[in-house]
This record gives C-alpha cells, sequence and structure tokens, in this order.
C-alpha cells in the first residue's frame, strides 16, 4: 500500500477557529499522505496565518473568493499525487480513513475512478450512519461497482465528497466540479462519473460530519436549503446540464432527468407564489413542457396525504 499516494485537498473560507482540526486529522492518519493543500478561498480572518504555521506538508493555496468548486478544482491541478482525497475544513476523519481506502485501491488494482465509504453525522448526543439513513449497504467491505447506473440515479447518492477519494486523472477529465454551481455541485460530478466509470464502496467509517461552523452564513447547507430558490434554481441549472452534456445517456436515465427537471421547476413555482406570481407562472409551464406528469402527480399525492391526514 506504500505505492498509493494521496494529495488531500481541503477548501476553506474562514474557517481560522476549525482548520486546525481538519488538517490535524490528516496529518494523523496511519496511511500518510504525500501532500495537503489547503485551498483558501478569499478568508478575511486568520486563516491563512494559521494554516502558514502548520508545517510543510501543509501547502496553502490563496484565490479570490469564487466558491467551493472552483477551490476544489484548484487544489486538483495543483495536486501532484494520483490519487486525490477531498476533506472539508469543518469535517474530520478517523485516523485509519485513508489507510482503508489504499488497502481498497491495492485489493481492487485501481479499477475504480472514485472510491467512498459510510460517514457519521455528529448530533452531539449521538452519531448516526449516514448509509443506515438512507438504507444503503454495499455487497462486500470492499464492493467494486462496475456498472454504477443505479448509484447515479439514486434520489440520495452514499457517496458525501469530504470522505471521497477520486483519481486525479478521472476528475479532470470529467472537468472537475461545475463551478457555476455552488451547492450540489459533488451530485453533478458524481451523476456523470457513475453513468461512465467503476466506483467503489468501502465499508469503513471515514470520519464526521460535524455541525461546529456557527456561523450560518457560512454553511451553504443552508444558504441554499431545500426551502429556499436558490437551492431550486440549482437544481433547475443542473439537470439541464445533464440533459446537454449525458446525450448518450440511456432513455430510461434521460426521462429520470426531465422529471427531475419538472420537480425542480415546480419547487421554484411554489416558493415564488406569494410574492413573485410571473416568475411562478413561468416556472410551472417550464414544469409541464418538461414532464407533464409531475405537477398532477405532486398534487394527486398532497391530496392523498391530507385525506388520510398525514
Amino acid at each position: 500500500m506504500t505505492d498509493i499516494r494521496f494529495s488531500v485537498v481541503i477548501p476553506t473560507y474562514n474557517r481560522a477557529r476549525l482548520i486546525g482540526r481538519a488538517v490535524a486529522s490528516v496529518l494523523e492518519q496511519s496511511h500518510a499522505c504525500d501532500e495537503i493543500l489547503v485551498v483558501d478561498d478569499g478568508s478575511s480572518d486568520r486563516t491563512q496565518e494559521i494554516v502558514r504555521d502548520m508545517g510543510g506538508k501543509v501547502r496553502l493555496i490563496l484565490q479570490e473568493h469564487g466558491g467551493p468548486s472552483r477551490a476544489r478544482n484548484r487544489g486538483v491541478r495543483e495536486a501532484a499525487s494520483d490519487w486525490i482525497a477531498f476533506l472539508d475544513s469543518d469535517d474530520v476523519w478517523y485516523k485509519d480513513h485513508l489507510e482503508h481506502i489504499a488497502d481498497a485501491i491495492v485489493r481492487t488494482e485501481g479499477q475504480a475512478a472514485l472510491y467512498f465509504c459510510d460517514v457519521e453525522y455528529d448530533y452531539g448526543t449521538y452519531r448516526p450512519g449516514y448509509w443506515a439513513t438512507i438504507g444503503y449497504a454495499p455487497g462486500a467491505f470492499v464492493d467494486l461497482i462496475r456498472s454504477a447506473s443505479d448509484i447515479a440515479m439514486r434520489g440520495t447518492h452514499p457517496m458525501l465528497l469530504p470522505f471521497t477519494v477520486i483519481q486525479r486523472e478521472a476528475y479532470l477529465r470529467y472537468g472537475g466540479l461545475w463551478e457555476e454551481l455552488w451547492a450540489a455541485e459533488d451530485t453533478h460530478l458524481f451523476i456523470r462519473m457513475c453513468l461512465h466509470e467503476a466506483i467503489c464502496a468501502v465499508a469503513s467509517v471515514g470520519g464526521v460530519v460535524t455541525a461546529d461552523e456557527a456561523d450560518p452564513a457560512n454553511r451553504l447547507t443552508i444558504e441554499h436549503d431545500s426551502g429556499t430558490v436558490k437551492r431550486w434554481n440549482g437544481f433547475v441549472r443542473l439537470y439541464q446540464h445533464l440533459l446537454a452534456t449525458e446525450k448518450d445517456a440511456s432513455p430510461v436515465v434521460r426521462r429520470e432527468f426531465e422529471r427531475r427537471l419538472a420537480l425542480g421547476y415546480w419547487r421554484i413555482a411554489r416558493l415564488n407564489w406569494h410574492e413573485r406570481k410571473g416568475e411562478s407562472c413561468r416556472a410551472l409551464l417550464s414544469s409541464l413542457r418538461t414532464d407533464a406528469t409531475v405537477v398532477p402527480g405532486v398534487m394527486r399525492d398532497a391530496w392523498e396525504r391530507w385525506r388520510r391526514g398525514v
């Protein structure tokens, strides 16, 4: 496994309080990485100062504020290793994370473009496993999936980017993360790669997703919550782009892309109804034109829930 070399890419923005913990969890890995690239996305706090004091294996890359996709892409372009391991600056790895991934790469002879593992969510009093929450179970401890279209089209993917390792060449071949997306950019890349590449699930727990960022303005999961128009505008752009780029996808896959696109338009119509009725009506028409079955289906489901008192 000593031949398996990792570059770790950590994007960060105003995370002076947390970045040290994330980097420490990488430096403590039982399978050491070759380098850690911390890409500072235009921080205005002490993040840069703290990272500069972390030692020779940690490299600080500076850029103007351009979002998480641009920061990760910058890190991958400048990385020297064949395998890219991602981590977010508010999350942490367990000490054996890279060891389990390296072992999986060896056992599968590096045939997968993407390796991923389970994670835990830290809710303070308990830590549920992500895979159990979404109902995912791999077929083996190291499960090489040569045809991953079923994974691609799951409503919720079993991989989270901060606990995913991707072959650098494959990442660059797909253009990396789409920089116009500030949320669900990993979903976009996962779908594209799963439709064309072998992937591998590793039944270890890689680490912990925390909620330790106290500033809600610096948490994209809050800014792009499912109750925001911003979230669904991004959702629409994602599936518009997939329909435009994945022209060779099967009719079943493209039909599902259209259904999800129509659902995105419908959610925009609902959220805009009270204050922007014109935009709401345009979004509703777009939904009906994209897939005329979505709106009636949603309304029928809502009626059934009301009728049952759910």
